[in-house]
């Protein structure tokens, strides 16, 4: 599903992610299918696919043994080395981390065996992982984000169950604090 851009004034950021968004799922795309996906018009692309050039996240490549007059099409792709992001997986029993550049390729991995009955310890080495993979500062320094995923639930519900990717103590944990 490819989400439509919109021509109000105050929804320039909206567009950008909308065009990043399919540049990302497309891999290669020429503003010609971009226009045609977004539903936004020619100029307003071609202004965008210009900024995001600008900013380092996406490159231009020619098309090559493309048949057509003239200059060959260009073509937009993510540039990898525009910046990465940190997953973090908490897991009973371990914790594992991963750099990964802004196309999704695994830059550096790390994986700890604890015991996660001990909150404070978990998350302090979940702390330790990140400043690990932050440094040295990778592709251009920029670090979009870091996500974290857990087993829940994490708090109480009637219909909460203990199983075996449940971390049992973790009760109403604030992920964010």
């Amino acid at each position: 599903m490819v989400s439509r851009g919109t021509t109000q004034q105050s929804s320039a950021p909206y567009n950008r992610r909308i065009v990043l968004d399919v540049i990302r799922r497309q891999g290669k795309i020429s503003r010609r299918e971009i226009v045609d996906l977004v539903s936004l018009s020619p100029q307003t692309v071609a202004n965008i696919t210009n900024d995001l050039q600008t900013i380092g996240l996406i490159v231009a490549r020619r098309v090559k043994g493309a048949k057509s007059r003239g200059q060959p099409p260009i073509a937009f792709e993510l540039n990898p080395n525009a910046g990465n992001s940190i997953g973090i997986s908490l897991e009973p029993g371990r914790v594992s981390a991963g750099l990964v550049n802004l196309v999704g390729e695994i830059i550096e991995r790390r994986e700890v065996h604890i015991d996660t009955h001990d909150q404070r310890r978990a998350l302090a080495t979940v702390l330790a992982l990140t400043r690990e993979l932050r440094r040295p500062p990778a592709a251009g320094g920029r670090l979009w984000g870091i996500g974290v995923a857990l087993p829940g639930p994490l708090v109480k519900t009637d219909i909460s169950f203990v199983g075996p990717t449940t971390l049992e103590g973790w009760n109403d944990l604030s992920a964010l604090d």
